[in-house]
């Protein structure tokens, strides 16, 4: 750049010297040597100029080689931009000074300059651009390598992965399988386990019902009242809700009058079934027996309730009548007895006394004479038949 410029001069100066007239030789040297002494100044500013010129390439350069695509053309776009104004203003200085030289080959050159120039800066431009369009493409190439690769990878691991669940997953339905023979032999087992239970029970159970059959009819067939409640005792061991032992064994205790340890077992019996009307008619009947008459014909109504072909239950309740002086409804309630059960001795004897009752209440002397027939023939009868029958 430098040679360039001061051969520029050279030449303007040469021209300047042809060009002076040949008639003032001293006044034109003198003149020259003013202008070249100027020329050497400004070609000094100018070589200043072009290494500061170089210097701002040379940083340019460097920055576009650090900088990215857009940053580096933009950068370069404002560099041809200031290299267009700093051409320009060397354009016109040239200019102005051939104009004041008079030479018009300088500004030639300085085109020819400034065009080479251009397309330095076009080509450094474009080496720029592909550079950065290589670095884009190589960047490229080793992003698409590592997706690859990882791709590579993450199948690799799939398969592995899927291999060993495959793996697994079978491990689990043999474990499975195991497990549900294994429970299938525990089901066996415990159906097994609760036939031989259920075969014990029952054999028990049988065993025990027999036992407590045999030991009830002999219970039921003891004439001895101490040796039936002792029975009955055992049976009730072996079957503790047995409730017609209870039963049996409270009218055990209520002919011994015992009436507390019968009270306890008809009441026991009741809880165990709340509708046995024997027990019922027979806890009215100790009642009854502890002249406690409301609660007599209360339980003897409850026992008639859910038995009403219970001849004892009515017997029971005539009695109940029999002696709150309820004459006739006693009467009524041996009559039924009597129907329902015609070998139940103790209702005629109770009838009788009935008919008694309602003898001294009568003042026709023909009722009380057919009424006193009556109970004698009820008397008779019972006697006849070897007296009361038990409850």
């Amino acid at each position: 750049m430098k040679k360039f410029l001061c051969l520029l001069f050279l030449l303007g100066s040469l021209s300047t010297a042809a060009a002076a007239p040949a008639v003032q030789p001293a006044k034109t040297a003198f003149v020259s040597r003013e202008q070249f002494a100027r020329v050497e100044k400004q070609l000094d500013s100018l070589q200043r100029f072009a290494a500061s010129a170089a210097e701002r390439e040379q940083a340019i350069e460097a920055a576009i080689r650090q900088e990215c695509k857009e940053n580096c053309i933009a950068y370069y776009d404002r560099l041809d931009s200031e290299m267009d104004r700093k051409i320009t203003f060397l354009t016109l200085v040239i200019t102005l000074i051939m104009g004041v030289l008079g030479v018009v080959v300088p500004l030639l050159i300085n085109n020819r300059a400034s065009n080479e120039m251009k397309a330095q800066v076009a080509a450094q431009r474009q080496n720029a651009r592909d550079m950065i369009a290589a670095n884009m493409q190589a960047n490229r190439d080793l992003r698409d390598n590592l997706n690859n690769r990882v791709k590579s990878e993450l199948e690799a691991h799939d398969k592995m992965t899927q291999h060993f669940v495959g793996e697994i997953d079978k491990k689990v339905c043999r474990i499975s399988d195991q497990v549900a023979e294994v429970e299938k032999l525990k089901s066996e087992v415990e159906v097994l386990k609760q036939t031989v239970e259920q075969k014990e029970r029952q054999a028990k159970d049988s065993a025990r019902e027999s036992a407590v059959n045999k030991m009830f009819t002999e219970a039921y067939k003891e004439k001895d009242d101490v040796k039936k409640i002792r029975l009955y005792d055992e049976l009730l061991s072996l079957d503790p809700k047995c409730v017609e032992a209870y039963n049996n064994r409270g009218v055990a205790y209520s002919k011994l009058g015992q009436y507390d340890k019968a009270l306890a077992d008809y009441t026991k019996s009741i809880e165990i079934n709340p509708q046995y009307a024997s027990a019922f008619n027979n806890r009215a009947y100790v009642y009854l027996c502890e002249n406690e008459l409301e609660k007599a014909l209360n339980d003897v109504n409850i026992a008639i309730a859910y038995d009403n072909r219970n001849a004892y239950a009515y017997d029971t309740r005539g009695c109940v009548y029999l002696k709150q002086g309820e004459y006739a409804k006693a009467l009524e309630d041996f009559g039924t007895a009597i129907k329902l059960n015609p070998r139940l001795w103790v209702a005629y004897e109770n009838r009788a006394r009935a008919y008694d009752g309602l003898i001294e209440a009568e003042p026709d002397a023909a009722k009380r004479s057919e009424w006193m027939a009556a109970a004698a023939a009820d008397r008779e009868l019972a006697r006849q038949e070897g007296g009361p029958e038990n409850k």
